[in-house]
């Protein structure tokens, strides 16, 4: 290992999202909100974010930006799996249904086929489409035609003696098979028909194999990768990630994996780096025209690869990035009032380098950058926990929960009693109105404001302060009337008795 890798390996070894790593960050000057995401796949090409709220979105890959084509709604019906090639798109799982996606098309679905079971894994060669199903079945479509898609599919005939098939790789006209004996054929595809070029015999129980710069790799469930040697047959155990790997590929030079629980590792001289450490941020990714596409919840956004000459400025940008949120209070709210959210960060100074997720049991929440709106129903009523996720350009992150209390009515305010009292004329006298709302959030939206008050009676709107200084003609009793009213209007009265004596004449 050259100094140069010694160095940048000790770089990678902090990884524990990238809030840790001077190797990368985000470029939040391109990024894109998608509710929902459950993968996205690229090619060199096209990607494709599927989202179990948006459906799946077809975009046109730039050198620094996605193009959006179109987007097909429904999906969840469709499948929940997704794979791409460089010209189209297959989605299946869940029916026996596999749907071709062609992106150039104006209506998405180039065809559909009914297998007759449950596809697992796909990989085309020229206008074949070969499909092994979740019980080892095989067989393959012929894409020459979105009709001849529909009718097309026939079964392996099985002359080379491969058992159930457990996933397919392809490249140009060879068909890498791996089967559930922990054998990989290698077979070439001619005109006259396919040859079995070499059948390995693999030493570990692989589940998955990936072809990536020519090379194959192979996983187990417990994470362990393999490397493997088309030509020889040989075997090398390169490491362990922390969990089966569902996906691999390459970017910068570095192996980067994604595992079944959602963890994104890189991958160099014999170890797994973390990535990022938190799966519920789902973390999916996809590598295109040198660009990592990467999801953090509902964002996608790309990952920038810092250089060496900038790696010390980051790093001194990253230990300094010391931010958090500042608490939220929790609503009670009377229906149908909406929920208007604000949240803000400590120093305000980072707030624009933040990015903001909220997560509700409802669909229907609008966000504006770190502004939240929600419109309850009437099926609402009840106590909801919302919670806010922030992270900044280096994955640093901070999240905050609060409750939304929905009543059916909003509660007028309670007035704390006041007897009847008396008070002396020429005096100055002053008295404060308490009223409190049992419902509401602030004390202080509590309006106050008098009726058929003495002449010269001012009562502060605010705090329900009451001043008056009675004359010799205002001698006797006063009858009015205090109401108070919510931040949402809803009013509460108290009648008031005011007498004023003359305490000179009272007393001779």
């Amino acid at each position: 290992m050259s100094v140069l890798r010694f160095t940048l390996l000790l770089l990678i070894i902090p990884i524990l999202g990238f809030a840790q790593s001077p190797l990368v960050e985000k470029d939040l000057s391109y990024h894109m909100r998608i509710p929902g995401i459950t993968q996205i796949n690229t090619t060199e090409i096209h990607a494709y974010v599927l989202s179990e709220k948006e459906g799946l979105a077809v975009f046109r890959t730039h050198k620094d930006s996605l193009q959006w084509l179109f987007t097909i709604e429904d999906v969840e019906e469709r499948g929940f799996h997704l794979q791409s090639d460089i010209r189209f798109a297959y989605l299946y799982g869940g029916s026996t249904q596999l749907h071709i996606i062609e992106p150039t098309s104006l209506l998405g679905i180039y065809s559909v086929a009914d297998l007759g079971f449950e596809a697992h894994d796909v990989a085309r060669i020229d206008a074949q489409l070969y499909i092994c199903g979740k019980n080892g079945e095989f067989g393959f479509l012929d894409l020459s035609h979105p009709d001849s898609v529909v009718s097309s599919f026939k079964a392996w005939d099985n002359q080379l003696g491969i058992k159930k098939v457990k996933q397919i790789e392809s490249y140009f006209e060879t068909l890498f098979i791996l089967g559930n004996d922990d054998s990989l054929s290698i077979i070439d595809k001619s005109k006259t028909g396919f040859e079995l070029k070499k059948k390995l015999k693999i030493p570990y129980p692989i589940e998955s194999v990936f072809l990536k710069n020519k090379t194959i790799y192979g996983t187990t469930y417990e994470g362990e990768l393999i490397q493997i040697d088309a030509l020889s047959g040989e075997t090398k155990l390169l490491g362990k990630a922390d969990g089966y790997i569902t996906k691999l590929d390459f970017w910068n030079g570095f192996l980067i994996t994604r595992t079944e629980n959602g963890l994104v590792h890189l991958f160099d001289s014999g170890n797994f780096f973390n990535f990022n450490e938190n799966p519920e941020s789902g973390n999916h990714f996809g590598v295109s025209k040198g660009n990592l596409w990467f999801t953090e919840y509902a964002d996608v956004f790309r990952l920038k690869w810092i250089q060496d000459s900038e790696r010390e400025q980051v790093a001194k940008s990253v230990e300094q990035s010391e931010w958090k949120l500042k608490p939220v209070r929790d609503y009670i709210l009377p229906y149908p009032k909406p929920l208007l959210v604000h949240v803000e960060t400590e120093p305000r100074s980072v707030e624009s380098n933040v990015v903001y997720t909220i997560f509700s049991p409802f669909e229907n929440v609008t966000q504006v950058e770190n502004n939240f709106t929600w419109q309850p129903g009437a099926r609402d009523i009840g106590v909801h926990i919302f919670k806010v996720v922030a992270t900044d350009q280096f994955g640093k992150n901070d999240s905050l929960s609060f409750t939304v209390d929905i009543r059916p009515f909003n509660l007028p305010p309670k007035f704390a009693p006041v007897r009847p009292m008396s008070l002396p004329v020429s005096e100055p006298f002053s008295i404060t109105f308490s009223a409190l709302d049992p419902d509401g959030m602030e004390k202080n939206l509590v309006r106050y404001v008098g009726v058929d008050m003495p002449s010269g009676a001012h009562l502060e709107e605010k705090t329900g302060v009451l001043t008056w200084t009675p004359n010799l003609e205002q001698v006797g009793k006063h009858d009015f009337r205090v109401i108070a009213t919510d931040q949402y209007g809803t009013a509460a009265s108290m009648d008031v008795s005011l007498t004023v004596i003359d305490v000179k004449r009272s007393g001779n």
